[in-house]
C-alpha cells in the first residue's frame, strides 16, 4: 500500500502531496515526469482528485454545491482572486503556461452535467463524459510537460480510457454514489442482480467493454505522460476483467512496484 504523507508533503504545489504520495500511480508518473514539472503536475493531480472527490458525496445537494464553489474558484484564478491555496497555485500554473479557461472550465461542466442527469443514456453519452473529463485532465497533464499539442485526440483518449477503468475498478463504491459514471441500465440492472454473480459477472464484461472503446490507438506514441496514463489503465482494466462480480466488493488496483514498471517503461 501506498505510504501515509507527513504534514509537510500535503501543500498542493509541491512534490510529492497528497494526491501523489509514494506508490500510487499519480506519483510514477509524476516521478518519471520531467524534473522541472513534477510540481505542475502534483498540483493538477491535487486540483483533480479534489473535483472527482465531489462525485463521492453522499447528498447531492452538497456535493453540486461544492462543484459550484469550484467552478467558481476556476473563474477566479484567472483574475488571480482565488481563495483556495490549490486554486491559487493552478491560477499561477495557467498564467505561466497561457493555458486556455476552457481547458479547466470544460471539466467543471461536464462534472455539472452528469450531477443533474445521475447517470449516462447511452454510450456516446459515457464517452463524452470521459474525454470531457478525463480527457481535459490528460491534456493538462501533457501541457505541463511543453506538449505542443498535435495529438489532442490521442491523448484525450488516454485520459477518457484511464478515468473510465478508474472507475470501474472501483465500482461498489461507485454504485453506492447519488451519480453512477456508467450507464443507467447497468445501474439498474446491477441492482436488480445483487444477488447473481453469473449476470453481475457478465455485466462487468460488458463495462469493461465500454471502457476499451475508449482504448488510444499506438500508445507508445503519445507524449508523457498520457502514454503512462493509457499503460497504467490497460493493465488495470485486465485485472477488473478477471476479479468479474468481485470487484463490487474490493476495489482493484496494482501493486506499487507493478505501477513504477508500467510507468518506467512507458516514459
Amino acid at each position: 500500500p501506498a505510504r501515509a504523507l507527513n504534514p509537510a508533503m500535503e501543500t498542493a504545489a509541491t512534490f510529492p502531496n497528497q494526491a501523489t504520495p509514494p506508490g500510487s500511480a499519480a506519483y510514477y508518473l509524476c516521478r518519471f515526469a520531467p524534473p522541472d514539472s513534477r510540481q505542475d503536475l502534483a498540483m493538477l493531480f491535487a486540483w483533480f482528485a479534489k473535483m472527482e472527490g465531489l462525485g463521492s458525496i453522499a447528498d447531492a445537494h452538497v456535493a453540486r454545491t461544492k462543484l459550484n464553489w469550484w467552478r467558481d474558484e476556476i473563474r477566479r484564478c484567472y483574475k488571480g482572486k482565488a481563495n483556495h491555496p490549490l486554486a491559487r497555485a493552478l491560477g499561477e500554473f495557467t498564467a505561466r503556461r497561457a493555458i486556455d479557461p476552457s481547458d479547466l472550465e470544460q471539466i467543471g461542466a461536464e462534472m455539472n452535467r452528469h450531477f443533474m442527469a445521475g447517470g449516462f443514456d447511452s454510450l456516446d453519452r459515457f464517452q463524452a463524459h470521459h474525454r470531457a473529463t478525463g480527457g481535459g485532465f490528460a491534456r493538462l497533464l501533457t501541457l505541463a510537460t511543453r506538449y505542443s499539442g498535435d495529438e489532442d485526440d490521442a491523448v484525450a483518449d488516454a485520459g477518457a480510457f484511464y478515468t473510465a477503468v478508474d472507475v470501474l475498478s472501483r465500482l461498489g463504491a461507485e454504485l453506492a454514489s447519488f451519480a453512477p459514471r456508467i450507464e443507467k441500465t447497468a445501474i439498474a440492472a446491477f441492482r436488480e442482480s445483487a444477488s447473481k454473480q453469473e449476470t453481475t459477472e457478465s455485466l462487468v464484461e460488458s463495462l469493461c467493454q465500454d471502457a476499451l472503446t475508449l482504448h488510444p490507438q499506438r500508445i507508445r506514441d503519445l507524449p508523457v505522460p498520457a502514454a503512462g496514463l493509457a499503460s497504467l489503465a490497460e493493465a488495470r482494466l485486465r485485472e477488473v476483467s478477471g476479479a468479474g462480480a468481485l470487484v463490487l466488493e474490493n476495489a482493484v488496483d496494482l501493486t506499487p512496484l507493478r505501477k513504477l514498471w508500467i510507468v518506467w517503461r512507458a516514459a
